[in-house]
């Protein structure tokens, strides 16, 4: 099944990023209840193909440590052409429900040096969000994130 690569850039370092404060809203929003309508978001992905239920994976970029994974879900909504608060250019978003969503200030999923034998650099340097992910890196992808998201799963179910 096809993946895609999302990103995330702190506004902070970036004219174009996200403020680090929404992300850690939506962070706080999802791990209060992952199911609520506010626990979603419309993201930037440059593949129009992209289709519901498809699986993505958010990466930190930046010039700034830590960089790496701090986003695991999927599309729930297609692709289409929406602005956003902090970006009002109409680009293609897809809806993201997110299965487990970090801070990157306060850890990450997978970091970098946990992925970069495997994932390559057009992907960890992409200019845009929403590359498609080569099926053998999101198989390995997954294989890596298991731990991480079988250990979260455990502890929601308590």
């Amino acid at each position: 099944m096809p993946a895609y690569w999302l990103t995330y850039v702190p506004k902070e370092e970036s004219p174009r990023g996200w403020p680090l404060a929404d992300l850690r809203a939506l962070v706080d929003r999802i791990n209060a209840d992952p199911n609520a309508p506010g626990s979603t978001e419309w993201w930037r992905i440059a593949n129009g193909d992209a289709r519901v239920g498809e699986r993505v994976y958010v990466f930190k970029q930046g010039t700034r440590s830590p960089r790496g994974i701090i986003g695991v879900g999927e599309i729930i909504g297609a692709p289409q052409k929406l602005s956003s608060p902090t970006d009002p250019k109409s680009r293609l978003r897809a809806n993201i429900r997110f299965q487990k969503l970090v801070d990157p200030t306060a850890g990450l999923l997978l970091r970098l040096d946990a992925i970069d034998d495997f994932v390559g650099s057009n992907l960890i340097n992409a200019q845009q969000s929403g590359t498609r992910v080569p099926d053998d890196v999101a198989t390995e992808l997954e294989r890596r994130l298991a731990p991480v998201l079988m250990a979260g799963a455990k502890r929601s179910s308590r």
